[in-house]
């Protein structure tokens, strides 16, 4: 996911993504934020739950933060784990050139 925002404003971006379970059986999967303090970043919902290999799911990722200077780039990511397996859900956030 990435998010290009105008220099110095408040921002808030919403992803809708949909994801595919691939395992052949069963799981859940809880969310794990990784940020900088420059950007807040929720999942909803923080835990995705599959009873087989095919099911999809939906979630939405909001991704909010204040005033970023010219030329910034934040990354941060979603590490999604059911305790065996880890998925990363990368996200950039950068600005533009001009304010």
């Amino acid at each position: 996911m990435q998010a290009l925002i105008e220099s110095g404003k408040s921002f808030t971006d919403e992803f809708s993504r949909t994801v595919t379970n691939v395992d052949p059986v069963g799981s859940t999967y809880k969310a794990k934020v990784i940020t900088v303090s420059h950007i807040n970043v929720s999942v909803k919902p923080s835990a995705l739950s599959f009873r087989s290999s095919g099911e999809k799911n939906s979630l939405v990722v909001t991704v909010s933060g204040k005033g970023l200077p010219i030329k910034i780039r934040v990354s941060a990511s979603i590490m999604w784990s059911d305790g065996t397996h880890n998925v990363r859900s990368p996200i950039v956030v950068y600005t533009n050139e001009v304010t």
